[in-house]
């Protein structure tokens, strides 16, 4: 006998899997560059003002013309380094100032100052003109002249003796005999013949300017003596015309040089220059040469005011 087939069991459906829908957003639109220039910032309205004076105007808002006895030639401002101190009968007649900075006197060091004290004692008996032209006292007129140029070079420490023999070639012959008593101790010389040197004015045959600390020192030798006649007898119209320029000025006279016991006229002289400072200056020739040296600087800035220092030059090496 057949059973009957069994019921089918109903299937329970299974839970159905949620589907998350995606978003659906517009894609995002990039805004299209604007070609062209940018805007122009605002631009602050610019203030017009008066051109400033030049650097040379600005240190000197009252230029004029020094304050010689003739009538200069007043050139235009330059720049750059000043131009050298020539004789007053140069037609340009620059002002005292030389191109070469100043450079102060070498300083020896302690191992110097202990030999010369161990060679003072000897060098009185060898040569009484190295003492006394130290201390100042002038010396005796023998002894100047038995030792009127310097020692020989071997004697000299090694930047001396670099000086002294530069020095030697450059002043020559014309000025050996004035320029003897100085040929070791200035620094920064050039002479005419060389470039950037001084100008040479018409009447002179050589002219050598140098250093002294800041004190320029030049030395000329003239083409004949009435020449050298005609440039002392302007620094003494100079030493008459300005002598309340700086108090204490002596009288042109003549005198013996402290170290070689010659003789010779002596002018003490000053003069105002273009930027209306004061100079003070000595001159000095001496009597059987057609030649000078005369010395000059700012008399308050250099000097203070004084004479002293400048005569205490020419003492030393006259």
């Amino acid at each position: 006998m057949m059973q009957p087939p069994a019921p089918q069991q109903p299937v329970a459906p299974g839970p159905q899997q949620p589907v998350a829908t995606q978003p659906i957003s517009a894609q995002p639109v990039a805004p299209q560059p604007q070609w062209g220039p940018p805007p122009t910032p605002p631009v602050a309205p610019q203030q017009t003002s008066a051109s400033p004076l030049p650097s040379w105007d600005a240190a000197n808002p009252n230029s004029g013309p020094g304050y010689w006895p003739a009538d200069p030639t007043s050139a235009p401002p330059q720049s750059g380094p000043p131009a050298w101190a020539v004789d007053p009968f140069d037609e340009q007649r620059p002002p005292a100032a030389p191109r070469f900075p100043a450079t102060a006197k070498p300083k020896r060091g302690r191992a110097g100052i202990i030999a010369a004290l161990i060679v003072l004692p000897l060098a009185f008996g060898a040569g009484g003109f190295f003492l006394g032209k130290s201390q100042g006292d002038g010396g005796s007129p023998a002894a100047a002249g038995t030792a009127a140029k310097p020692a020989a070079s071997t004697s000299l420490p090694p930047y001396e003796a670099s000086q002294l023999a530069i020095n030697r070639a450059k002043l020559g012959n014309d000025l050996s005999g004035i320029a003897g008593p100085w040929v070791a101790e200035v620094g920064g010389c050039a002479s005419n013949t060389e470039p950037g040197g001084p100008k040479l004015p018409v009447d002179e045959k050589t002219h050598v300017f140098c250093r002294y600390g800041g004190v320029s020192v030049h030395f000329a030798s003239y083409r004949t003596a009435a020449q050298r006649d005609a440039a002392r007898a302007w620094r003494q119209q100079l030493s008459l015309q300005n002598g309340s320029l700086v108090q204490g000025m002596e009288l042109p006279s003549h005198k013996t040089g402290g170290v070689t016991g010659t003789t010779g006229t002596y002018v003490e002289y000053a003069l105002k220059g273009a930027d209306n400072r004061a100079y003070c200056g000595i001159w000095w020739d001496r009597e059987g040469e057609i030649s000078a040296v005369y010395l000059e600087a700012l008399c308050k800035e250099d000097l203070g005011g004084s004479w002293a220092p400048l005569r205490d030059l020419w003492s030393r090496h006259s």
